[in-house]
């Protein structure tokens, strides 16, 4: 009973020294869930009840489920891993929020994936076939439903799993949130996580060259409009011909510029965690010091940005988003 007592005390003054050392990270990733939530709603209300129909209006809505999804489930789940690292309570959360993080990160990239082949299709093959609204619809629902396929396996093979780390001077023996303990020496969980990397990594890389494409594209574009001469006598009757198509092109360029952004963030994040995760499986939190643990658990969060920023990109840059918050301020004037 001594000893079962001592390591208990020192698993827990383990874990209270963690969460010190990481609680600025777990501030953040809060004050992101809450930014996230808000903003979340905010852009669901706006496109399903202010915006007009179309393939971007339903592209943003399922992003927007996603995320939402992800701030009420997924970093809420992290913020409890980090306050429990070494002393894990609940095997039922670990593989809830070990779920709902492979869904939300599986359905965005297939989500972006769909709309990068829109914005393909829209910019480089303008008069050949488009994704049409209701098309667009059942593609989302598809997306979501292989992204709860792909992530059901977690519900198995993830839970509590009990191990030994070195702790001033002693060993302690502790219980984290990570493979389940019934498969720790099985092959199966490795065999997953590189399975779901893959379904993940392919359509990144797929994003990536469509949107190299769309980029040539529009450089080749711009650069058509510029070298165009017209002569003085017509140039004002050409300039109100051309009027009604120009202004289409710049309006999918802005929409395109939006989803880019989106995926650059994605993209960009998902990689930071995928490296970091794989570090913290090869136990490198053992040698780190209070602040590099804290430099570390941010950028390990820093995915989490993603499911936020969407209503900031919209209020910048898609001029229907902001008509509608602006309309909406003047019905509550």
């Amino acid at each position: 009973m001594g000893n079962l007592a001592e390591n208990s005390d020192l698993a827990d003054k383990l874990n209270s020294d963690f969460v010190k050392d990481v609680l600025p990270v777990t501030v953040f990733v809060g004050i992101l869930a809450c930014v996230g939530f808000l903003g979340n709603v905010l852009v669901l209300c706006v496109f399903s009840f202010k915006y007009h129909t179309c393939n971007f209006k339903y592209f943003v809505l399922c992003l927007a489920l996603i995320d939402l999804t992800s701030c009420l489930t997924t970093i809420p789940g992290e913020m409890v891993t980090q306050s429990f690292w070494y002393i894990y309570p609940v095997p039922e959360i670990c593989k809830a929020k070990s779920f709902f993080n492979v869904f939300t990160v599986c359905a965005s990239a297939l989500c972006l994936l769909l709309i990068a082949i829109d914005r393909y299709r829209k910019i480089c093959k303008p008069s050949g076939w488009q994704i049409r609204p209701n098309m667009a619809i059942i593609l989302c629902i598809i997306a979501l439903v292989i992204a709860g396929i792909v992530a059901t396996p977690v519900a198995i093979y993830w839970g509590v799993q009990g191990y030994s780390v070195h702790y001033n001077g002693s060993t302690v023996n502790v219980t984290s949130c990570e493979t389940d303990g019934r498969f720790k020496n099985t092959v199966y969980p490795l065999v997953y996580s590189s399975m779901t990397s893959a379904i993940i990594a392919i359509p990144m890389i797929v994003m990536v060259i469509l949107y190299l494409l769309i980029a040539c594209e529009i450089r080749r574009t711009h650069q058509r409009a510029s070298t165009t001469e017209l002569s003085t006598t017509d140039a004002e009757e050409e300039n109100v011909q051309l009027l009604s198509p120009l202004a289409s092109h710049p309006k999918i360029e802005r929409k395109t510029l939006i989803m880019f952004i989106f995926t650059a963030v994605f993209i960009i994040t998902t990689i930071i965690y995928l490296i970091m995760l794989s570090e913290i499986a090869n136990n490198i939190l053992e040698n780190l010091s209070a602040g590099q643990r804290t430099v570390y658990f941010f950028f390990f969060r820093l995915y989490f940005i993603h499911h936020a920023i969407n209503p900031f990109v919209y209020a910048f840059l898609d001029v229907h988003f902001q008509e509608a918050l602006r309309e909406t301020c003047r019905i509550r004037k």
